[in-house]
């Protein structure tokens, strides 16, 4: 079952999703709004399916700072994680290693979509990937020979394309404004989409968002439940999880996830 088909014409956007059509205008802005747009409630929560809870966060500073990865961090990490004491991601990062263990990415080009500091990209060198490039709407800078670091249209302007792609807690964000980002009710979804384009037929994502009850925690993150998940897995094949349970999905929608595991998926 298709679950959304969408249409864009420059910043008007049309989006058709279970076969209800929505309509609606992405708009810019820096700094954002402590209570969501109520023009935009009904499209974030999918005609009142899916809760909006309080969860207020401004990192807007994150939008306008470059950062600058140092390979100090990096020596670190891989002390960390030579140890097995790598704390960042939490059990996350358990999951993490057991799914590139599993489906190694030794030799390989990997993108890491997002990052606010020294990890994924760590991460992969660690397990030995050839090579990794960082996409990030917001400047940064890597003192590792191994990473480099793009704006996703400098990434697609080159026309590079990456044999795996890894992203840990950042699709959640896309188009909360938290970061500074336009507000967008399927940032997510089309972001999914895109990733699709950056990454090699056949080639894996590892996946790996806030699981629990659906809701939409603003401006902090989304919570992916029995309604959302399917839509942000749409069009990849789904080649195994780690710390996924059905039982996650139930309970109360809470601003606090249940637990964030790592999905595997194939780009078909």
């Amino acid at each position: 079952m298709k679950f959304f088909e969408k249409r864009r014409n420059g910043n008007k956007f049309g989006i058709t999703i279970l076969g209800i059509p929505f309509n609606f205008t992405i708009k810019t802005k820096r700094t954002p709004s402590e209570k969501m747009p109520e023009e935009y409630r009904d499209l974030f929560t999918l005609g009142g399916r899916i809760p909006v809870l309080d969860y207020y966060i401004d990192e807007t500073f994150n939008f306008i700072r470059c950062k600058k990865f140092k390979m100090k961090s990096y020596n670190e990490v891989f002390d960390k994680l030579s140890k097995g004491v790598f704390p960042y991601y939490g059990k996350t990062i358990n999951y993490i290693m057991d799914a590139l263990r599993k489906y190694p990415i030794k030799g390989k080009s990997v993108c890491v979509f997002g990052s606010i500091a020294v990890n994924c990209d760590a991460i992969s060198i660690f397990n030995g990937a050839e090579s990794v490039v960082i996409l990030e709407y917001n400047p940064v800078k890597s003192e590792h020979p191994k990473v480099r670091c793009m704006s996703y249209v400098e990434y697609e302007n080159n026309g590079i394309k990456c044999d795996v792609g890894i992203s840990v807690s950042s699709f959640e964000h896309d188009g909360l404004t938290r970061y500074g980002d336009p507000i967008n009710p399927y940032g997510d979804l089309q972001t999914m989409q895109k990733v699709k384009n950056l990454i090699k037929k056949d080639g894996l994502l590892y996946l790996s968002v806030p699981v629990g009850p659906d809701a939409v925690c603003w401006t902090a993150h989304r919570i992916y439940g029995k309604i959302r998940l399917p839509m942000l897995l749409e069009g990849w094949k789904l080649l195994e999880s780690f710390g996924f349970d059905e039982s996650i999905l139930e309970g109360e929608p809470s601003i606090h996830y249940v637990d964030q595991p790592v999905f595997v998926l194939k780009n078909i």
